[in-house]
């Protein structure tokens, strides 16, 4: 503690005003995590409605959202939107609010707006393809495929979107491709046997010498490899 006090004094940037975006920024990151974690009566108490910055009205959104009064977040968050329709964190709140109350047609349509404006960031497509996958509707799967397959090129070790990518193949009967994915995530989780199960059960279906099967050689290196290890052990033991 000594040691950071002292850098902190000696540092040339310490007497220096942060610019406003930053600040803009640090304000709505604390509102988010307060309302996120704090019950709503001290959201409220330390965001009351008579504070109407933005920071203050993004606070109260969550804090009602929180306790399922959609009635008090949605307008909140729809005034936040109108003033600035290229946030995409507020799209995507939007979106949260109405997945996590069944209304998944609308999360959807959120959550595109976010990605839209934000087609990059892993969270907010797997939030899209989660609730494209969660409609169970078939004319979302080319685009789940095509979401998730960019999140998972920014994010390979999400267990999460590998497991909506066997979801959202199996909706579509594409079991091969299915369980694939589903080989994928249990090699993530450390689950080596229904590893095997499922490279087992994509073989009899991908082709011979195609990027996927390939992919699913590789794989079955890695769980030798596991194996092996595991019977030195024994040995050892």
């Amino acid at each position: 503690m000594i040691t950071i006090q002292s850098h902190i004094e000696k540092s040339k940037f310490s007497n220096k005003v942060s610019p406003e975006y930053l600040e803009t920024k640090h304000k709505r990151m604390v509102a988010k995590l307060f309302s996120f974690l704090k019950p709503q009566i001290k959201t409220l108490q330390k965001y009351p409605i008579e504070n109407n910055s933005i920071e203050a009205r993004y606070a109260r959104s969550i804090a009602f959202y929180r306790r399922g009064q959609l009635n008090k977040a949605i307008p909140i968050i729809d005034t936040l939107i109108d003033e600035n329709p290229e946030d995409g964190y507020f799209w995507e709140l939007k979106g949260q609010m109405l997945f996590e109350n069944g209304n998944i047609p609308e999360a959807i349509k959120a959550y595109s707006e976010a990605r839209d404006l934000m087609p990059f960031e892993p969270l907010i497509l797997i939030a899209l393809a989660h609730a494209m996958v969660e409609s169970s509707e078939k004319k979302y799967v080319n685009k789940t495929q095509e979401i998730l397959n960019v999140a998972l090129q920014k994010d390979p070790y999400n267990i999460f979107a590998w497991d909506l990518s066997a979801k959202s193949y199996a909706i579509n009967e594409q079991d091969g491709l299915s369980s694939y994915a589903a080989a994928e995530r249990a090699l993530l989780t450390g689950q080596v046997e229904e590893v095997i199960r499922y490279i087992k059960k994509a073989e009899k279906i991908i082709r011979s010498g195609t990027p996927i099967w390939l992919r699913l050689q590789d794989i079955k290196q890695v769980v030798k490899q596991i194996l092996d290890e595991r019977s030195k052990k024994r040995k050892r033991i």
